[in-house]
C-alpha cells in the first residue's frame, strides 16, 4: 500500500467514525409534543442540541444577575450570536418564559444567520426589522405558517408540537446543505 493509500483509508475511516459518534437524538425524544408550551431557556438549549451548534465554555457575563449555572455554555454561546437580546434587555432571568412564535423564529434566525427576501406586508403583527426578517426566513425556508392571513402570530406561545415541527423543518433543511470537502493528496 502506498502512503497516498494509506492517507485515504485513515481519513475515510476517521470521518465514518467521527460520523457514527456525533449523530443526534431523534428530535421526539429532546422535545415533547404534549408541551402546551415551552420556555425560552428550554427552546434555546434544544437549538444548540438539536442543529448541533458549539457551545462555549461558559466564562462569559450575562446580563442577568442570576443564570443557572448549568446552562451557561449554551446561554454564553447564544449571547455570542445575539439570541438574548431577542428577550430584552433586562437584569431579570426571563428564560423561564414561555417562548412565543415570533421569539422561537427571531432565535434560529440569529442563530442560523438567514436573510430571504420575500413581502411579508400582509400580516398586520409584524413590526421590527428583527421580526420581518424572521417572518421572512420562517415563510421563505418553510419553518412555520402563518396562524390567518393577516397576522402571523408572533405573539402566541410556541407549543411542543409546534416546536417539533419547527425544528424538523429547520434540521431536514441542515442536512440538505451539507458541504463536499475534497482533500488533494
Amino acid at each position: 500500500m502506498t502512503i497516498r493509500t494509506r492517507l485515504f483509508v485513515c481519513i475515510l475511516a476517521a470521518s465514518f467514525l467521527l460520523s457514527s459518534t456525533v449523530s443526534a437524538r431523534p428530535i421526539s425524544e429532546i422535545v415533547s409534543p404534549a408541551a402546551p408550551t415551552v420556555s425560552r431557556a428550554s427552546f434555546i438549549s434544544w437549538s444548540f442540541e438539536i442543529l448541533q451548534l458549539m457551545k462555549t465554555e461558559g466564562n462569559c457575563s450575562l446580563p442577568y444577575t442570576r443564570a443557572p449555572r448549568g446552562l451557561m455554555p449554551t446561554l454564553c454561546a447564544a449571547q455570542d450570536e445575539g439570541v438574548l437580546d431577542i428577550f430584552g434587555l433586562t437584569k431579570q432571568y426571563t428564560l423561564g418564559r414561555n417562548i412565543t412564535r415570533g421569539e422561537a423564529i427571531q432565535v434560529l434566525t440569529a442563530l442560523l444567520n438567514k436573510q430571504e427576501q420575500i413581502d411579508i406586508t400582509a400580516f398586520k403583527d409584524v413590526k421590527s426589522d428583527r421580526e420581518k426578517q424572521a417572518v421572512m426566513n420562517a415563510i421563505a425556508l418553510k419553518w412555520m405558517v402563518p396562524l390567518k392571513a393577516l397576522s402571523f402570530g408572533l405573539s402566541r406561545p410556541l407549543t411542543g408540537t409546534e416546536a417539533i415541527s419547527l425544528f424538523s423543518s429547520v434540521s431536514s433543511q441542515r442536512e440538505q446543505t451539507v458541504e463536499t470537502v475534497t482533500v488533494e493528496l
